[in-house]
């Protein structure tokens, strides 16, 4: 099995209705679709998985750093901290709406699947 952990998928989960009109839709509208339908099609694949980042994945990470970047870390969310509240609260609201997005893929996916299923068990009758 292959586990996708995601920090960012930046204009990936820019929707149409987001980028509203103009030329920021204009420019972007189709490589955002095309994003999302490339996560899709690597979370349908037999095996493979995406995740957002944790506060695990995290620490791994900071875990490969230098000392002096780890011992911020041990501090994060204190004030003058280069990990300070802020950045903490951000991260940990990113972590969380791309959780969101790729729970809503799956989802989707499911769904289509079961339509699918439930089109062909019609066409057989």
């Amino acid at each position: 099995p292959l586990s996708v952990v995601v920090a960012d998928l930046y204009k990936v989960m820019w929707t149409e209705e987001l980028m509203g009109e103009g030329q920021v839709r204009d420019a972007y509208a189709a490589d955002a679709s095309a994003g999302r339908e490339g996560i899709r099609r690597l979370m349908s694949q037999p095996g493979m998985s995406m995740r957002a980042t944790g506060e695990e994945d995290w620490a791994f990470l900071i875990g490969l750093c230098d000392q002096s970047v780890q011992e911020e870390y041990e501090r994060r969310g204190e004030a003058g901290s280069a990990f300070g509240p802020t950045h903490v609260a951000l991260r940990a609201k990113l972590d969380a709406v791309i959780a969101d997005f790729l729970a809503a893929q799956h989802a989707e996916m499911a769904a289509a699947a079961e339509a699918a299923e439930e089109a062909e068990a019609e066409a057989a009758e």
